[in-house]
């Protein structure tokens, strides 16, 4: 199975001029709520059906379903992660890689918002998260309970639960029929891994109240963009952001915005979150 890392960016002309320039360039903060452009139907997933990976202390007391597990090791740990743990990019396991345990599924609270590699998270697609596989890695999940499977492509972090060992978007839990039941017993397959790319961040505009950030998203959303807001912790700064941009795309992505008079762009390290 192929995985292409690809961008494309539109010019959207008469984007507004950011209310005061932002030169700094830190990690940032992912997990922002979703706007109403992105607001998808409520998902009916009982309470232990759906990981909140922003809330860790949340998911943690969800209770797990005891199953069968094979060895764990450090690639698939399946007890609780630690709280203070950074997740990023990480070493590849090898690809005989097998591992048995819980499966979850995350939705509807979680649409538009920025997954750990910093794409944007939409649950009608398939997707996946894993706690310690190089984003990018494509993985068979197979139920063990009805012999369903589908491969997913690891984009964010998580579950954050004993036991578990993948969260499966919407679309990906449909397919293997587990939906209702909010958890199945699952074994995982390593599939492909993404070849490498350099990643990078491309920070449009910043604005001093979330309105105005929303506004452009907004805009650029209904251009076909997948753009992103940023949010910094206890400064009232809300950027306006394009999120793991592939290094080679860069050129072409400065020229349209510079087309649609946005010369001054930031473009940053690329920095997943968890």
């Amino acid at each position: 199975m192929a995985v292409l890392c690809l961008l494309g960016v539109l010019g959207v002309p008469g984007l507004p001029e950011p209310l005061r320039a932002d030169p700094t360039s830190p990690d940032g903060v992912y997990g922002i709520p979703p706007l109403p452009s992105f607001v998808a139907p409520r998902d009916t997933a009982p309470p232990e059906g759906s990981t909140d990976r922003t809330r860790r202390a949340e998911k943690n007391e969800q209770s797990p379903v005891t199953t069968t597990t094979g060895d764990a090791r450090d690639a698939g740990n399946a007890g609780t992660v630690p709280q203070d743990r950074s997740f990023g990019e990480s070493p590849r396991p090898s690809r005989d890689y097998q591992l048995q345990g819980v499966a979850s599924w995350y939705g509807g609270k979680f649409q538009g918002r920025l997954t750990a590699n910093g794409e944007v998270f939409d649950t009608h697609q398939i997707s996946a998260a894993h706690r310690e596989l190089p984003f990018g890695t494509i993985v068979r999940v197979t139920n063990q309970t009805n012999g369903k499977s589908v491969d997913v492509r690891i984009n964010d972090r998580g579950p954050f639960v004993d036991n578990r060992v993948i969260d499966l978007s919407r679309a990906a839990a449909d397919a293997i029929d587990m939906t209702s039941a909010g958890i199945a017993p699952v074994n995982l397959e390593i599939l492909h891994y993404e070849p490498e790319c350099t990643l990078r961040t491309v920070q449009i505009a910043s604005f001093s109240s979330p309105a105005g950030a929303r506004n452009l998203l907004e805009r650029l959303s209904r251009a076909g963009l997948a753009p992103a807001i940023e949010d910094v912790p206890d400064q009232n700064i809300y950027r306006v952001i394009i999120p793991a941009v592939p290094e080679e795309d860069l050129p072409e992505i400065r020229r349209r915005l510079a087309s649609v008079g946005h010369q001054n762009v930031l473009i940053r390290r690329h920095r997943p979150q968890s």
